[in-house]
């Protein structure tokens, strides 16, 4: 806004006093207005009698103050919180340390008798596990509790028809593979995104696999499924495979070549599938797969003996496998080698009169095994833990419990039954 500032520059004032007339004229001038407002003339007059001159005034003239106000555009300015890094350092799992007991889960028993936890399998958030009575089965869930240690249990499905089964999690689908129970054993699959709502699949592989008892599963590469079972059980004449690459369309395995070798089971180690199992003719053999098609034969000589094949692992780049009494072959050898035993390091290093390890599963370079051991007429309960597949450390020890399985999720769990109670039994750690 501009500010003015009037002043008046001056006023005169004339009289002339002519005869009888008196002229009176004023002049009132405005710098800021221009021209003069008006001229008043009474008469006019050319002889003068008297003047009389007021003192001028004398006038200050301040600069006139020009101020102009510019209404600055407003700045918005937006400040972005900077999110803050936050580095958590998440130490590998010990398997070695922190075992606890996070069960026995509330099992219901039915007029055949108490159901059994069989086996693990890891999910996204936990645990899988399933449960028997030799005739039907259950799915459970096992999920860390929250804010504290343990596991939360939670049934999500029954099966009738199955009496042991395995759980594969395949493109984003569950697969529910099994058998039923009895001794006319028939194969079968369930298939669905949520495992309290699986639909079983009329696949002409399983719907013509009669009398085969499912004994193994697998995963490689998130391509195939692969299924090992017997045919003729329970007199065997040969092995029974099925692979699929969706876990919706099934197809068999030609097995032409196999003999009457009976898979016990099959697992991946790497990137190639290991089934192992008994050749009914005399002795243990190995079969290894790069797709779970076309198999051969690792060439074991005596290395075996007379004991049974139960798990396999790979740990620093080499295939292993353990028996039931607790011999380590390693197996990515040629001939095959054994390594070591579970046993020396079982129990304070007492020999025990029978040993029976069923599990085994690999984590940050550690190997967990899973099995028990007798002394006479007690049984102890163990978890084993090496990094070599050579040394063996006894990671945890419980009294009257067989572990059946192991697998590693968040965090890693072993279950298992108690000889005594016939309770089941969970073991959990997060390291």
């Amino acid at each position: 806004m501009a500010l003015q500032t009037r002043e008046r520059v001056g006023i005169v004032l004339a009289i002339w006093i002519v005869g009888a007339g008196v002229v009176l004229s004023v002049t009132r001038s405005d710098p800021g207005l221009g021209a003069p407002d008006s001229t008043v003339a009474a008469s006019t007059s050319t002889f003068v009698t008297s003047t009389t001159t007021e003192p001028a005034v004398a006038t200050t003239t301040e600069p006139v103050v020009t101020t102009s106000t510019s209404v600055a555009p407003e700045t918005t300015t937006t400040t972005s919180p900077v999110p803050e890094t936050t580095t958590t350092v998440i130490p590998p799992l010990d398997p070695t340390r922190g075992w606890e007991a996070a069960g026995p889960t509330d099992l219901t028993p039915t007029a055949d008798g108490q159901f059994r936890l069989r086996s693990v399998h890891s999910s996204t958030d936990g645990f899988v596990v399933t449960a028997s009575d030799g005739e039907t089965s259950e799915v459970w869930t096992a999920t860390p509790a929250s804010g504290g240690s343990g596991l939360t249990w939670a049934r999500v499905g029954e099966y009738p028809r199955l009496a042991a089964f395995l759980v594969e999690n395949f493109k984003d689908q569950w697969l529910i593979i099994g058998s039923t129970g009895g001794d006319a054993a028939d194969a079968a699959v369930s298939r669905g995104a949520d495992l309290a709502s699986l639909e079983a699949l009329d696949d002409p592989a399983f719907v013509t696999a009669d009398g085969v008892r499912v004994r193994g599963s697998a995963v490689l590469e998130d391509r195939v499924v692969v299924i090992a079972g017997v045919l003729g059980f329970p007199n065997i004449t040969g092995p029974y495979l099925i692979t699929s690459t969706d876990g919706v369309a099934w197809q068999r395995v030609d097995v032409s070549g196999f003999g009457r070798f009976a898979p016990s089971t099959v697992a991946t180690a790497g990137d190639r599938l290991i089934m192992i199992g008994e050749d009914l003719d005399g002795g243990e053999e190995v079969w290894v797969s790069v797709d779970g098609l076309a198999w051969q034969q690792i060439e074991t000589g005596n290395v075996f003996g007379g004991e049974r094949l139960s798990a396999v692992f790979r740990i620093a780049g080499a295939d292993h496998v353990i028996t039931e009494t607790g011999t380590v072959v390693r197996i990515s050898e040629s001939p095959p080698l054994i390594v070591g035993s579970l046993v020396p390091a079982l129990v304070d290093g007492r020999a025990p009169d029978s040993a029976f390890m069923s599990g085994a599963t690999v984590i940050d370079g550690t190997v967990i095994a899973v099995g028990h051991v007798r002394f006479a007429e007690s049984a102890v309960g163990v978890v084993m833990t090496s990094s070599d597949g050579v040394t063996w450390t006894v990671a945890h020890e419980d009294l009257q419990t067989l572990f059946s399985d192991v697998a590693v999720g968040d965090g890693v769990l072993a279950v298992g039954n108690s000889v005594g109670s016939g309770e089941d039994t969970a073991l959990y750690t997060a390291g």
